[in-house]
């Protein structure tokens, strides 16, 4: 009678094992497969010129950037989804690209 109770447990072990190994696979493959449904965007920053008879300052140009930079990293942030930036320089000596991956809208 206990070689049963042994057999049991082994094969309940095993089917729990199994099991476990199939939902662990499913849960790997569903964040793979959410990953890639995702935009990518290149971000492009156009160059601004100081007006000569504005006599604007670096400093405020800086804070201006930056204060745009925050409204979109606080719009993304709105989503409630993972995203990636990216930061890419593709040769040495080129410019920086700026790249943005964005989970795709499900409707």
């Amino acid at each position: 009678m206990a070689a049963f109770w042994i057999l049991l447990a082994i094969v309940l072990g095993v089917a729990a094992g199994v099991a476990a190994f199939f939902i662990v696979r499913a849960v790997a493959r569903r964040k793979i497969f959410d990953s890639l449904q995702t935009s990518l965007f290149l971000v492009r920053i156009p160059k601004a010129f100081p007006d000569d008879k504005a006599g604007s300052s670096e400093g405020n140009d800086f804070k201006t950037e930056l204060a745009h930079f925050e409204q979109l990293l606080g719009s993304l942030a709105a989503i409630r989804k993972p995203f990636t930036f990216e930061v890419a320089v593709p040769h040495v000596g080129e410019e920086i690209h700026f790249y943005l991956g964005v989970p795709k809208l499900s409707s």
